[in-house]
Parts: C-alpha cells; structure tokens; sequence
C-alpha cells in the first residue's frame, strides 16, 4: 500500500517524480521504530530532525506504520510527503521540504542517527545558536538515547543546566579541530 500527501495534493500509487531522486545516503534518516520499542513517542525527536531538512532536501523515516496525522503536520511546514509498506509492520516514508520554503534563513544543524544514539553537528552555528538546538535536541530526546553533539566550539550548557534536565555531564570525545560530546541520560 502506498500514499501520498503534501502541497502538491499528490493521490495514487504511483510514485511522485521528486521520490525517485531521493538520494538515500545525503538524506536525514531516522528509525522510529527502535523509539517506539523503548516506550517513548518519537513526535518531538521527528520534529527536532525535520527542522534541519532544508529546501529542497529529504527526510527519511523508517517506521511500524504510516503516521499520517504526523504528515499533516509536515505538510503545514512545508514538506511534500509519500510513504510505502515494505512488509508488515514496516514502512519508509519520505519526506520533501518544498525548494520554495522560506522559513530556513539560517543554518540548521545537521542531525541523523547511528547505532550509538542521535547526533546533532552545531559546527556552523555561532554558540547561542548551538546552544539552543542542542538543548532542543536534549529536551525531546528518549530515554534511552545518548545524544553525540559534534561541535566547533565546547558547548555553552552548564551540569548544574544538564542535571536539571536529567543529563549526566558531558565527557570530550573527537579529534583535532572539532569537539565531541557524548550527552547521557541520566536513569
């Protein structure tokens, strides 16, 4: 089974033209399957992931089942979206930011996800900026779920900031010219 939504008022099995240039390697992908498994809503880290998607670029979601109410929500930002069933209890839905967009002025963080948690690259951010996705990005993260923040400069969030949320405090990871910070949750 197969559906579309988005600005384009797309309807039909038939895959729209922008889904077959979809470059699954470039693209911001996310499985909420494993989210869904822990017992924690995948909403919040979707809309986190979404808005570093810019115009004209995808989002990938691997998930249990079609989230259409979530597509809406997507469409009304500015994303054109198709979903397929691969088998029972697994479906890929593809996102599209619109190139007309016009709410991304301003770098976005990049954000994916690994086996090792969710990681969010702030390095083209000055450090208010950084600071606030990162924090955004700890807020609506699962239990569960280190986040690896790969960053230009060490981050502006202070452990008694991160206590407070429920973080533990971060220790340095990465090499030359770049910080890494491993955020964990504390249980």
């Amino acid at each position: 089974m197969i559906r579309c939504a988005g600005g384009g008022a797309m309807h039909g099995p038939q895959v729209p033209e922008w889904c077959r240039s979809v470059d699954l390697d470039r693209a911001t992908q996310l499985d909420v399957r494993v989210i869904l498994e822990g017992g924690n809503d995948p909403f919040g880290v979707i809309i986190q992931f979404a808005q570093g998607v810019g115009p004209g670029d995808d989002l990938i979601l691997v998930a249990p089942f079609d989230p259409v109410p979530l597509r809406g929500v997507l469409a009304q930002d500015g994303f054109d979206s198709y979903a397929e069933q691969l088998a029972p209890r697994l479906w890929r839905v593809y996102f599209r930011r619109g190139a007309s967009w016009a709410g991304g002025n301003q770098p976005a963080p990049r954000r994916w996800q690994e086996a090792d948690g969710l990681h969010i690259d702030t390095g083209k951010l000055g450090s208010d900026a950084a600071r606030e996705a990162l924090t955004a990005l700890l807020s609506v993260a699962p239990t569960g779920f280190d986040v690896l923040a790969h960053q230009a400069v060490v981050p502006e969030i202070t452990e008694i900031e991160l206590a407070r949320r429920g973080w533990r405090a971060p220790r340095a990871e990465g090499g030359p010219g770049a910080v890494r910070y491993r955020f964990t949750k504390r249980s």
